[in-house]
């Protein structure tokens, strides 16, 4: 086409040109404080996979934690240090084929209340998408295309643009390219994508937050004198000259 490739393949989920646009975005804390505070994890299943670590509140997603050779007790922790960090409403970790479930327990004895998410379990949505994982891809690149703001990464800018979509066969149900076809291309797996995608799972409403009380204004005395001024642990109170008199 006129000598110049497309930004992206015809059935691409997304592409990078878009990516890109979404990590020159930023919002002030102001402009997001009405959202759910949400954390994905996706938990790594071979030995050059790793573990990653989505934070999302709003239309803001922050940078990544990302961690390799954890166990589920030390995967756990992470995800608890965060969760208290970020004083998330929700945390969702993958689980598919079972391989989240230990640091799903490891959770709970720390006193969370993670839920477990199978990418390929049923969608919501089961009429249009064949999976979970079609579905919350589908529901971050909407979100990406609503305004949504990303840290930089180049990793997430392929991971993203590197995945496509199809029909399921012999249904009208979108389904995505399989994860090893993705990993053969990139020569890794697509860990920073999924655990954003997992801030999408379900639907998170934010837990009422008490808001800080604010202080009365005090009249303002300029003959007032503060105990910090005199180096007293008293206050001292100076009337104008002519109420001496």
């Amino acid at each position: 086409m006129f000598g110049e490739f497309p930004p992206s393949s015809l059935n691409a989920l997304i592409g990078p040109d878009e990516v890109s646009a979404a990590m020159k975005r930023c919002y002030r804390p102001n402009e997001i404080d009405y959202a759910a505070k949400v954390i994905g994890v996706d938990v790594a299943r071979y030995g050059d996979d790793q573990s990653a670590l989505a934070f999302r509140q709003g239309l803001q997603a922050l940078p990544f934690k990302t961690y390799r050779n954890l166990d589920s007790t030390q995967g756990a922790a992470q995800a608890t240090r965060t969760w208290a960090e970020c004083d998330a409403d929700a945390c969702f970790v993958d689980d598919t084929g079972g391989f989240g479930s230990g640091w799903l327990d490891q959770l709970r004895v720390l006193g969370r209340s993670p839920v477990a998410v199978s990418f390929a379990g049923k969608a919501h949505e089961h009429g249009r998408f064949k999976n979970m994982r079609a579905e919350m891809y589908f529901a971050t690149c909407d979100w990406i295309r609503a305004g949504g703001a990303l840290p930089e990464s180049e990793e997430l800018v392929e991971e993203l643009a590197a995945t496509t979509y199809t029909f399921a066969k012999g249904s009208s149900q979108l389904i995505l390219e399989d994860k090893a076809q993705i990993k053969a291309r990139l020569g890794r797996s697509c860990d920073l994508a999924d655990a954003l995608a997992l801030t999408f799972a379900e639907p998170v409403m934010p837990r009422r937050r008490e808001l800080p009380r604010r202080r009365e204004p005090e009249e303002w005395n300029p003959y007032r004198e503060t105990d910090a001024e005199r180096g007293s642990s008293f206050t001292y109170d100076y009337k104008p000259f002519e109420e001496r008199l």
